[in-house]
């Protein structure tokens, strides 16, 4: 590799970060972030889709109900018995009318009332676009604490500047108890008389949204809330003011004043709909319509699961109608009960395997993030988004001046707060999850140049941690088009060598995880 010779100066800033309060949605459109699967797919950029419309908007279906006290891994399972499909016995499946995990999630089998993990996922759905999340209250149980805990821990997030999704429910047996319970524990209740949480009610035609029946929802559910009854997939027709969870393509949808014109389609990753008639059929039959199925049969190839093939002609529908909502299903079901404990096969209704389950939500191994920023590419492309900002006019940086000449560039790059606290949660079964190796918490990032020095600016919301920690802190670049030797796409590493005060290494890719050096840098804490 031939090299041209670089100056990078990286400087870092010790002061904290101040950070105003700003609304949920206040952020909103999304900054014009960058990512690659490992299928090579790259998030679409502005250039490649309409400008940013507000009226469209983006629910999906979240669980709040992991907290199981074993752990059974159907995929496990199937890979370690070959014989598992033939028989109900445990083992090698869980006891009776036990719960098991489909697969791993990439953060582990998590509780669902892990603060981590809560805010992780305030992170994620946010920076994909997802506006609110549908909670399934739709077997009567609210799941009171673990929601309460995400409505905390998304409000902190809040005010410290983030945009988070707000939130709805979606109810259906003894729907209007239900109703009634939601509203009393988590609109009006005691827990918090003032509401305090107004700004995180995904509102609906001027009132917070719920999905309920409105036959069966009391007078003041009824004027608290704009009502959609929840559509079962039993019957696949266009609706009036009932939303769809789950659909085959082409998916019908729903409609408020107009038949002609769609309020909301659903789009799903898999659905527990027979693949020959459209009808319910258990996920683990083989015969229902899993990630793989599109075009009216199943990719048979081993790896088709990873591509997404049916979530992907599903956003197509949606394109095609274009409603107001998108309501996605799911994120993070993660779970079933095994419903048979007679003769056969294992029967399974919503969740099976890798390829017959509807998880957006990373998974260790197998499909990884592909689903994730496949989400994320086709909510861009539905509401589209405003160009980045122009690049700041090329500047000089003095590494030994004052940090005031950084108020010059005024493009700059915000990230999450708390992206470093510590991970200390009991998981399911008898895990328990510690992540403790978050040090500096960036807030802002910018970048200069001019005819021949790259400058880096980094603030974080703590004093910066010492530099003699192992592996202190990577500075990665991607030189866009260049053909050279790369590690997922990063042809240059800043600092991963010990360093002087005031000078530290760069190395380029010779290939994979190798590396060899390329120069200095000057930095400046």
């Amino acid at each position: 590799m031939k090299l041209s010779p670089l100056l990078l100066t990286v400087l870092l800033i010790l002061n904290p970060a101040q950070f105003g309060s700003t609304s949920a949605q206040d952020s909103h459109p999304l900054p014009a972030l960058f990512g690659t699967d490992g299928l090579g797919r790259s998030l679409p950029e502005a250039s490649d889709v309409r400008e940013f419309r507000k009226d469209r908007q983006v629910g999906i279906f979240y669980f709040t109900w992991l907290n199981l006290n074993e752990v059974h891994d159907n995929t496990q399972i199937v890979a370690k018995y070959p014989d598992a499909l033939s028989t109900t016995a445990s083992p090698p499946w869980g006891p009776k009318n036990a719960y098991h995990f489909w697969g791993e999630p990439l953060f582990g089998y998590y509780r669902s009332d892990d603060p981590w993990i809560l805010r992780r996922h305030a992170e994620l759905l946010s920076d994909a676009g997802v506006d609110f999340l549908v909670f399934d209250a739709t077997n009567a149980a609210i799941y009171q604490d673990v929601i309460l805990k995400l409505l905390q821990v998304f409000e902190e997030q809040r005010q410290l500047g983030e945009r988070v999704p707000q939130v709805t429910f979606m109810v259906n047996t003894q729907a209007g108890k239900t109703a009634d319970r939601i509203l009393q524990t988590f609109y009006k209740s005691s827990h918090h008389p003032k509401n305090e949480y107004p700004e995180l009610w995904f509102q609906w035609q001027g009132k917070p949204l719920l999905l309920c029946d409105p036959a069966e929802a009391s007078p003041e559910v009824a004027e608290f809330f704009t009502l959609r009854k929840a559509h079962w997939p039993f019957e696949l027709v266009n609706t009036h003011n009932a939303w769809h969870w789950e659909a085959t393509y082409p998916q019908v949808y729903s409609y408020d004043t107009d038949p002609s014109k769609a309020e909301e389609v659903n789009v799903s990753v898999g659905q527990n709909l027979r693949q020959s008639d459209g009808r319910v059929e258990m996920m683990s039959t083989g015969n229902a319509r899993g990630r793989s199925f599109h075009s009216g049969k199943i990719d048979t190839r081993p790896d088709a699961y990873l591509y997404g093939f049916n979530f992907e002609e599903q956003w197509q529908r949606a394109f095609e109608l274009d409603p107001e909502i998108v309501f996605v299903t799911g994120w993070n079901e993660w779970i079933a009960m095994q419903l048979n404990h007679g003769e056969g096969r294992p029967i399974f209704c919503d969740q099976f395997d890798a390829e017959n389950s509807r998880d957006v939500e990373m998974m260790k191994g197998g499909y990884a993030d592909n689903y994730y920023l496949q989400l994320a590419a086709n909510i861009r492309r539905y509401q589209g988004m405003n160009p980045p900002p122009t690049c700041s006019v090329p500047t000089s940086i003095d590494v030994g001046g004052p940090f005031e000449q950084w108020g010059e560039v005024a493009y700059e790059y915000k990230d999450h707060a708390n992206e470093t606290l510590p991970r200390d949660h009991a998981g399911c079964g008898n895990n328990h999850y510690r992540v403790t190796t978050g040090r500096n918490d960036f807030r802002v990032l910018k970048v200069a140049q001019d005819a021949k020095n790259l400058c880096f600016y980094v603030q974080t919301s703590e004093p910066i941690s010492p530099s003699s920690d192992a592996n202190w802190m990577w500075l990665m670049l991607d030189i866009k088009d260049s053909n050279h030797p790369n590690w997922e796409g990063f042809h240059f590493l800043v600092n991963r060598q010990s360093s002087t005060p005031s000078e530290t290494s760069i190395e380029s890719c010779a290939g994979q995880w190798n590396w060899q050096s390329a120069g200095t840098a000057n930095y400046r804490v």
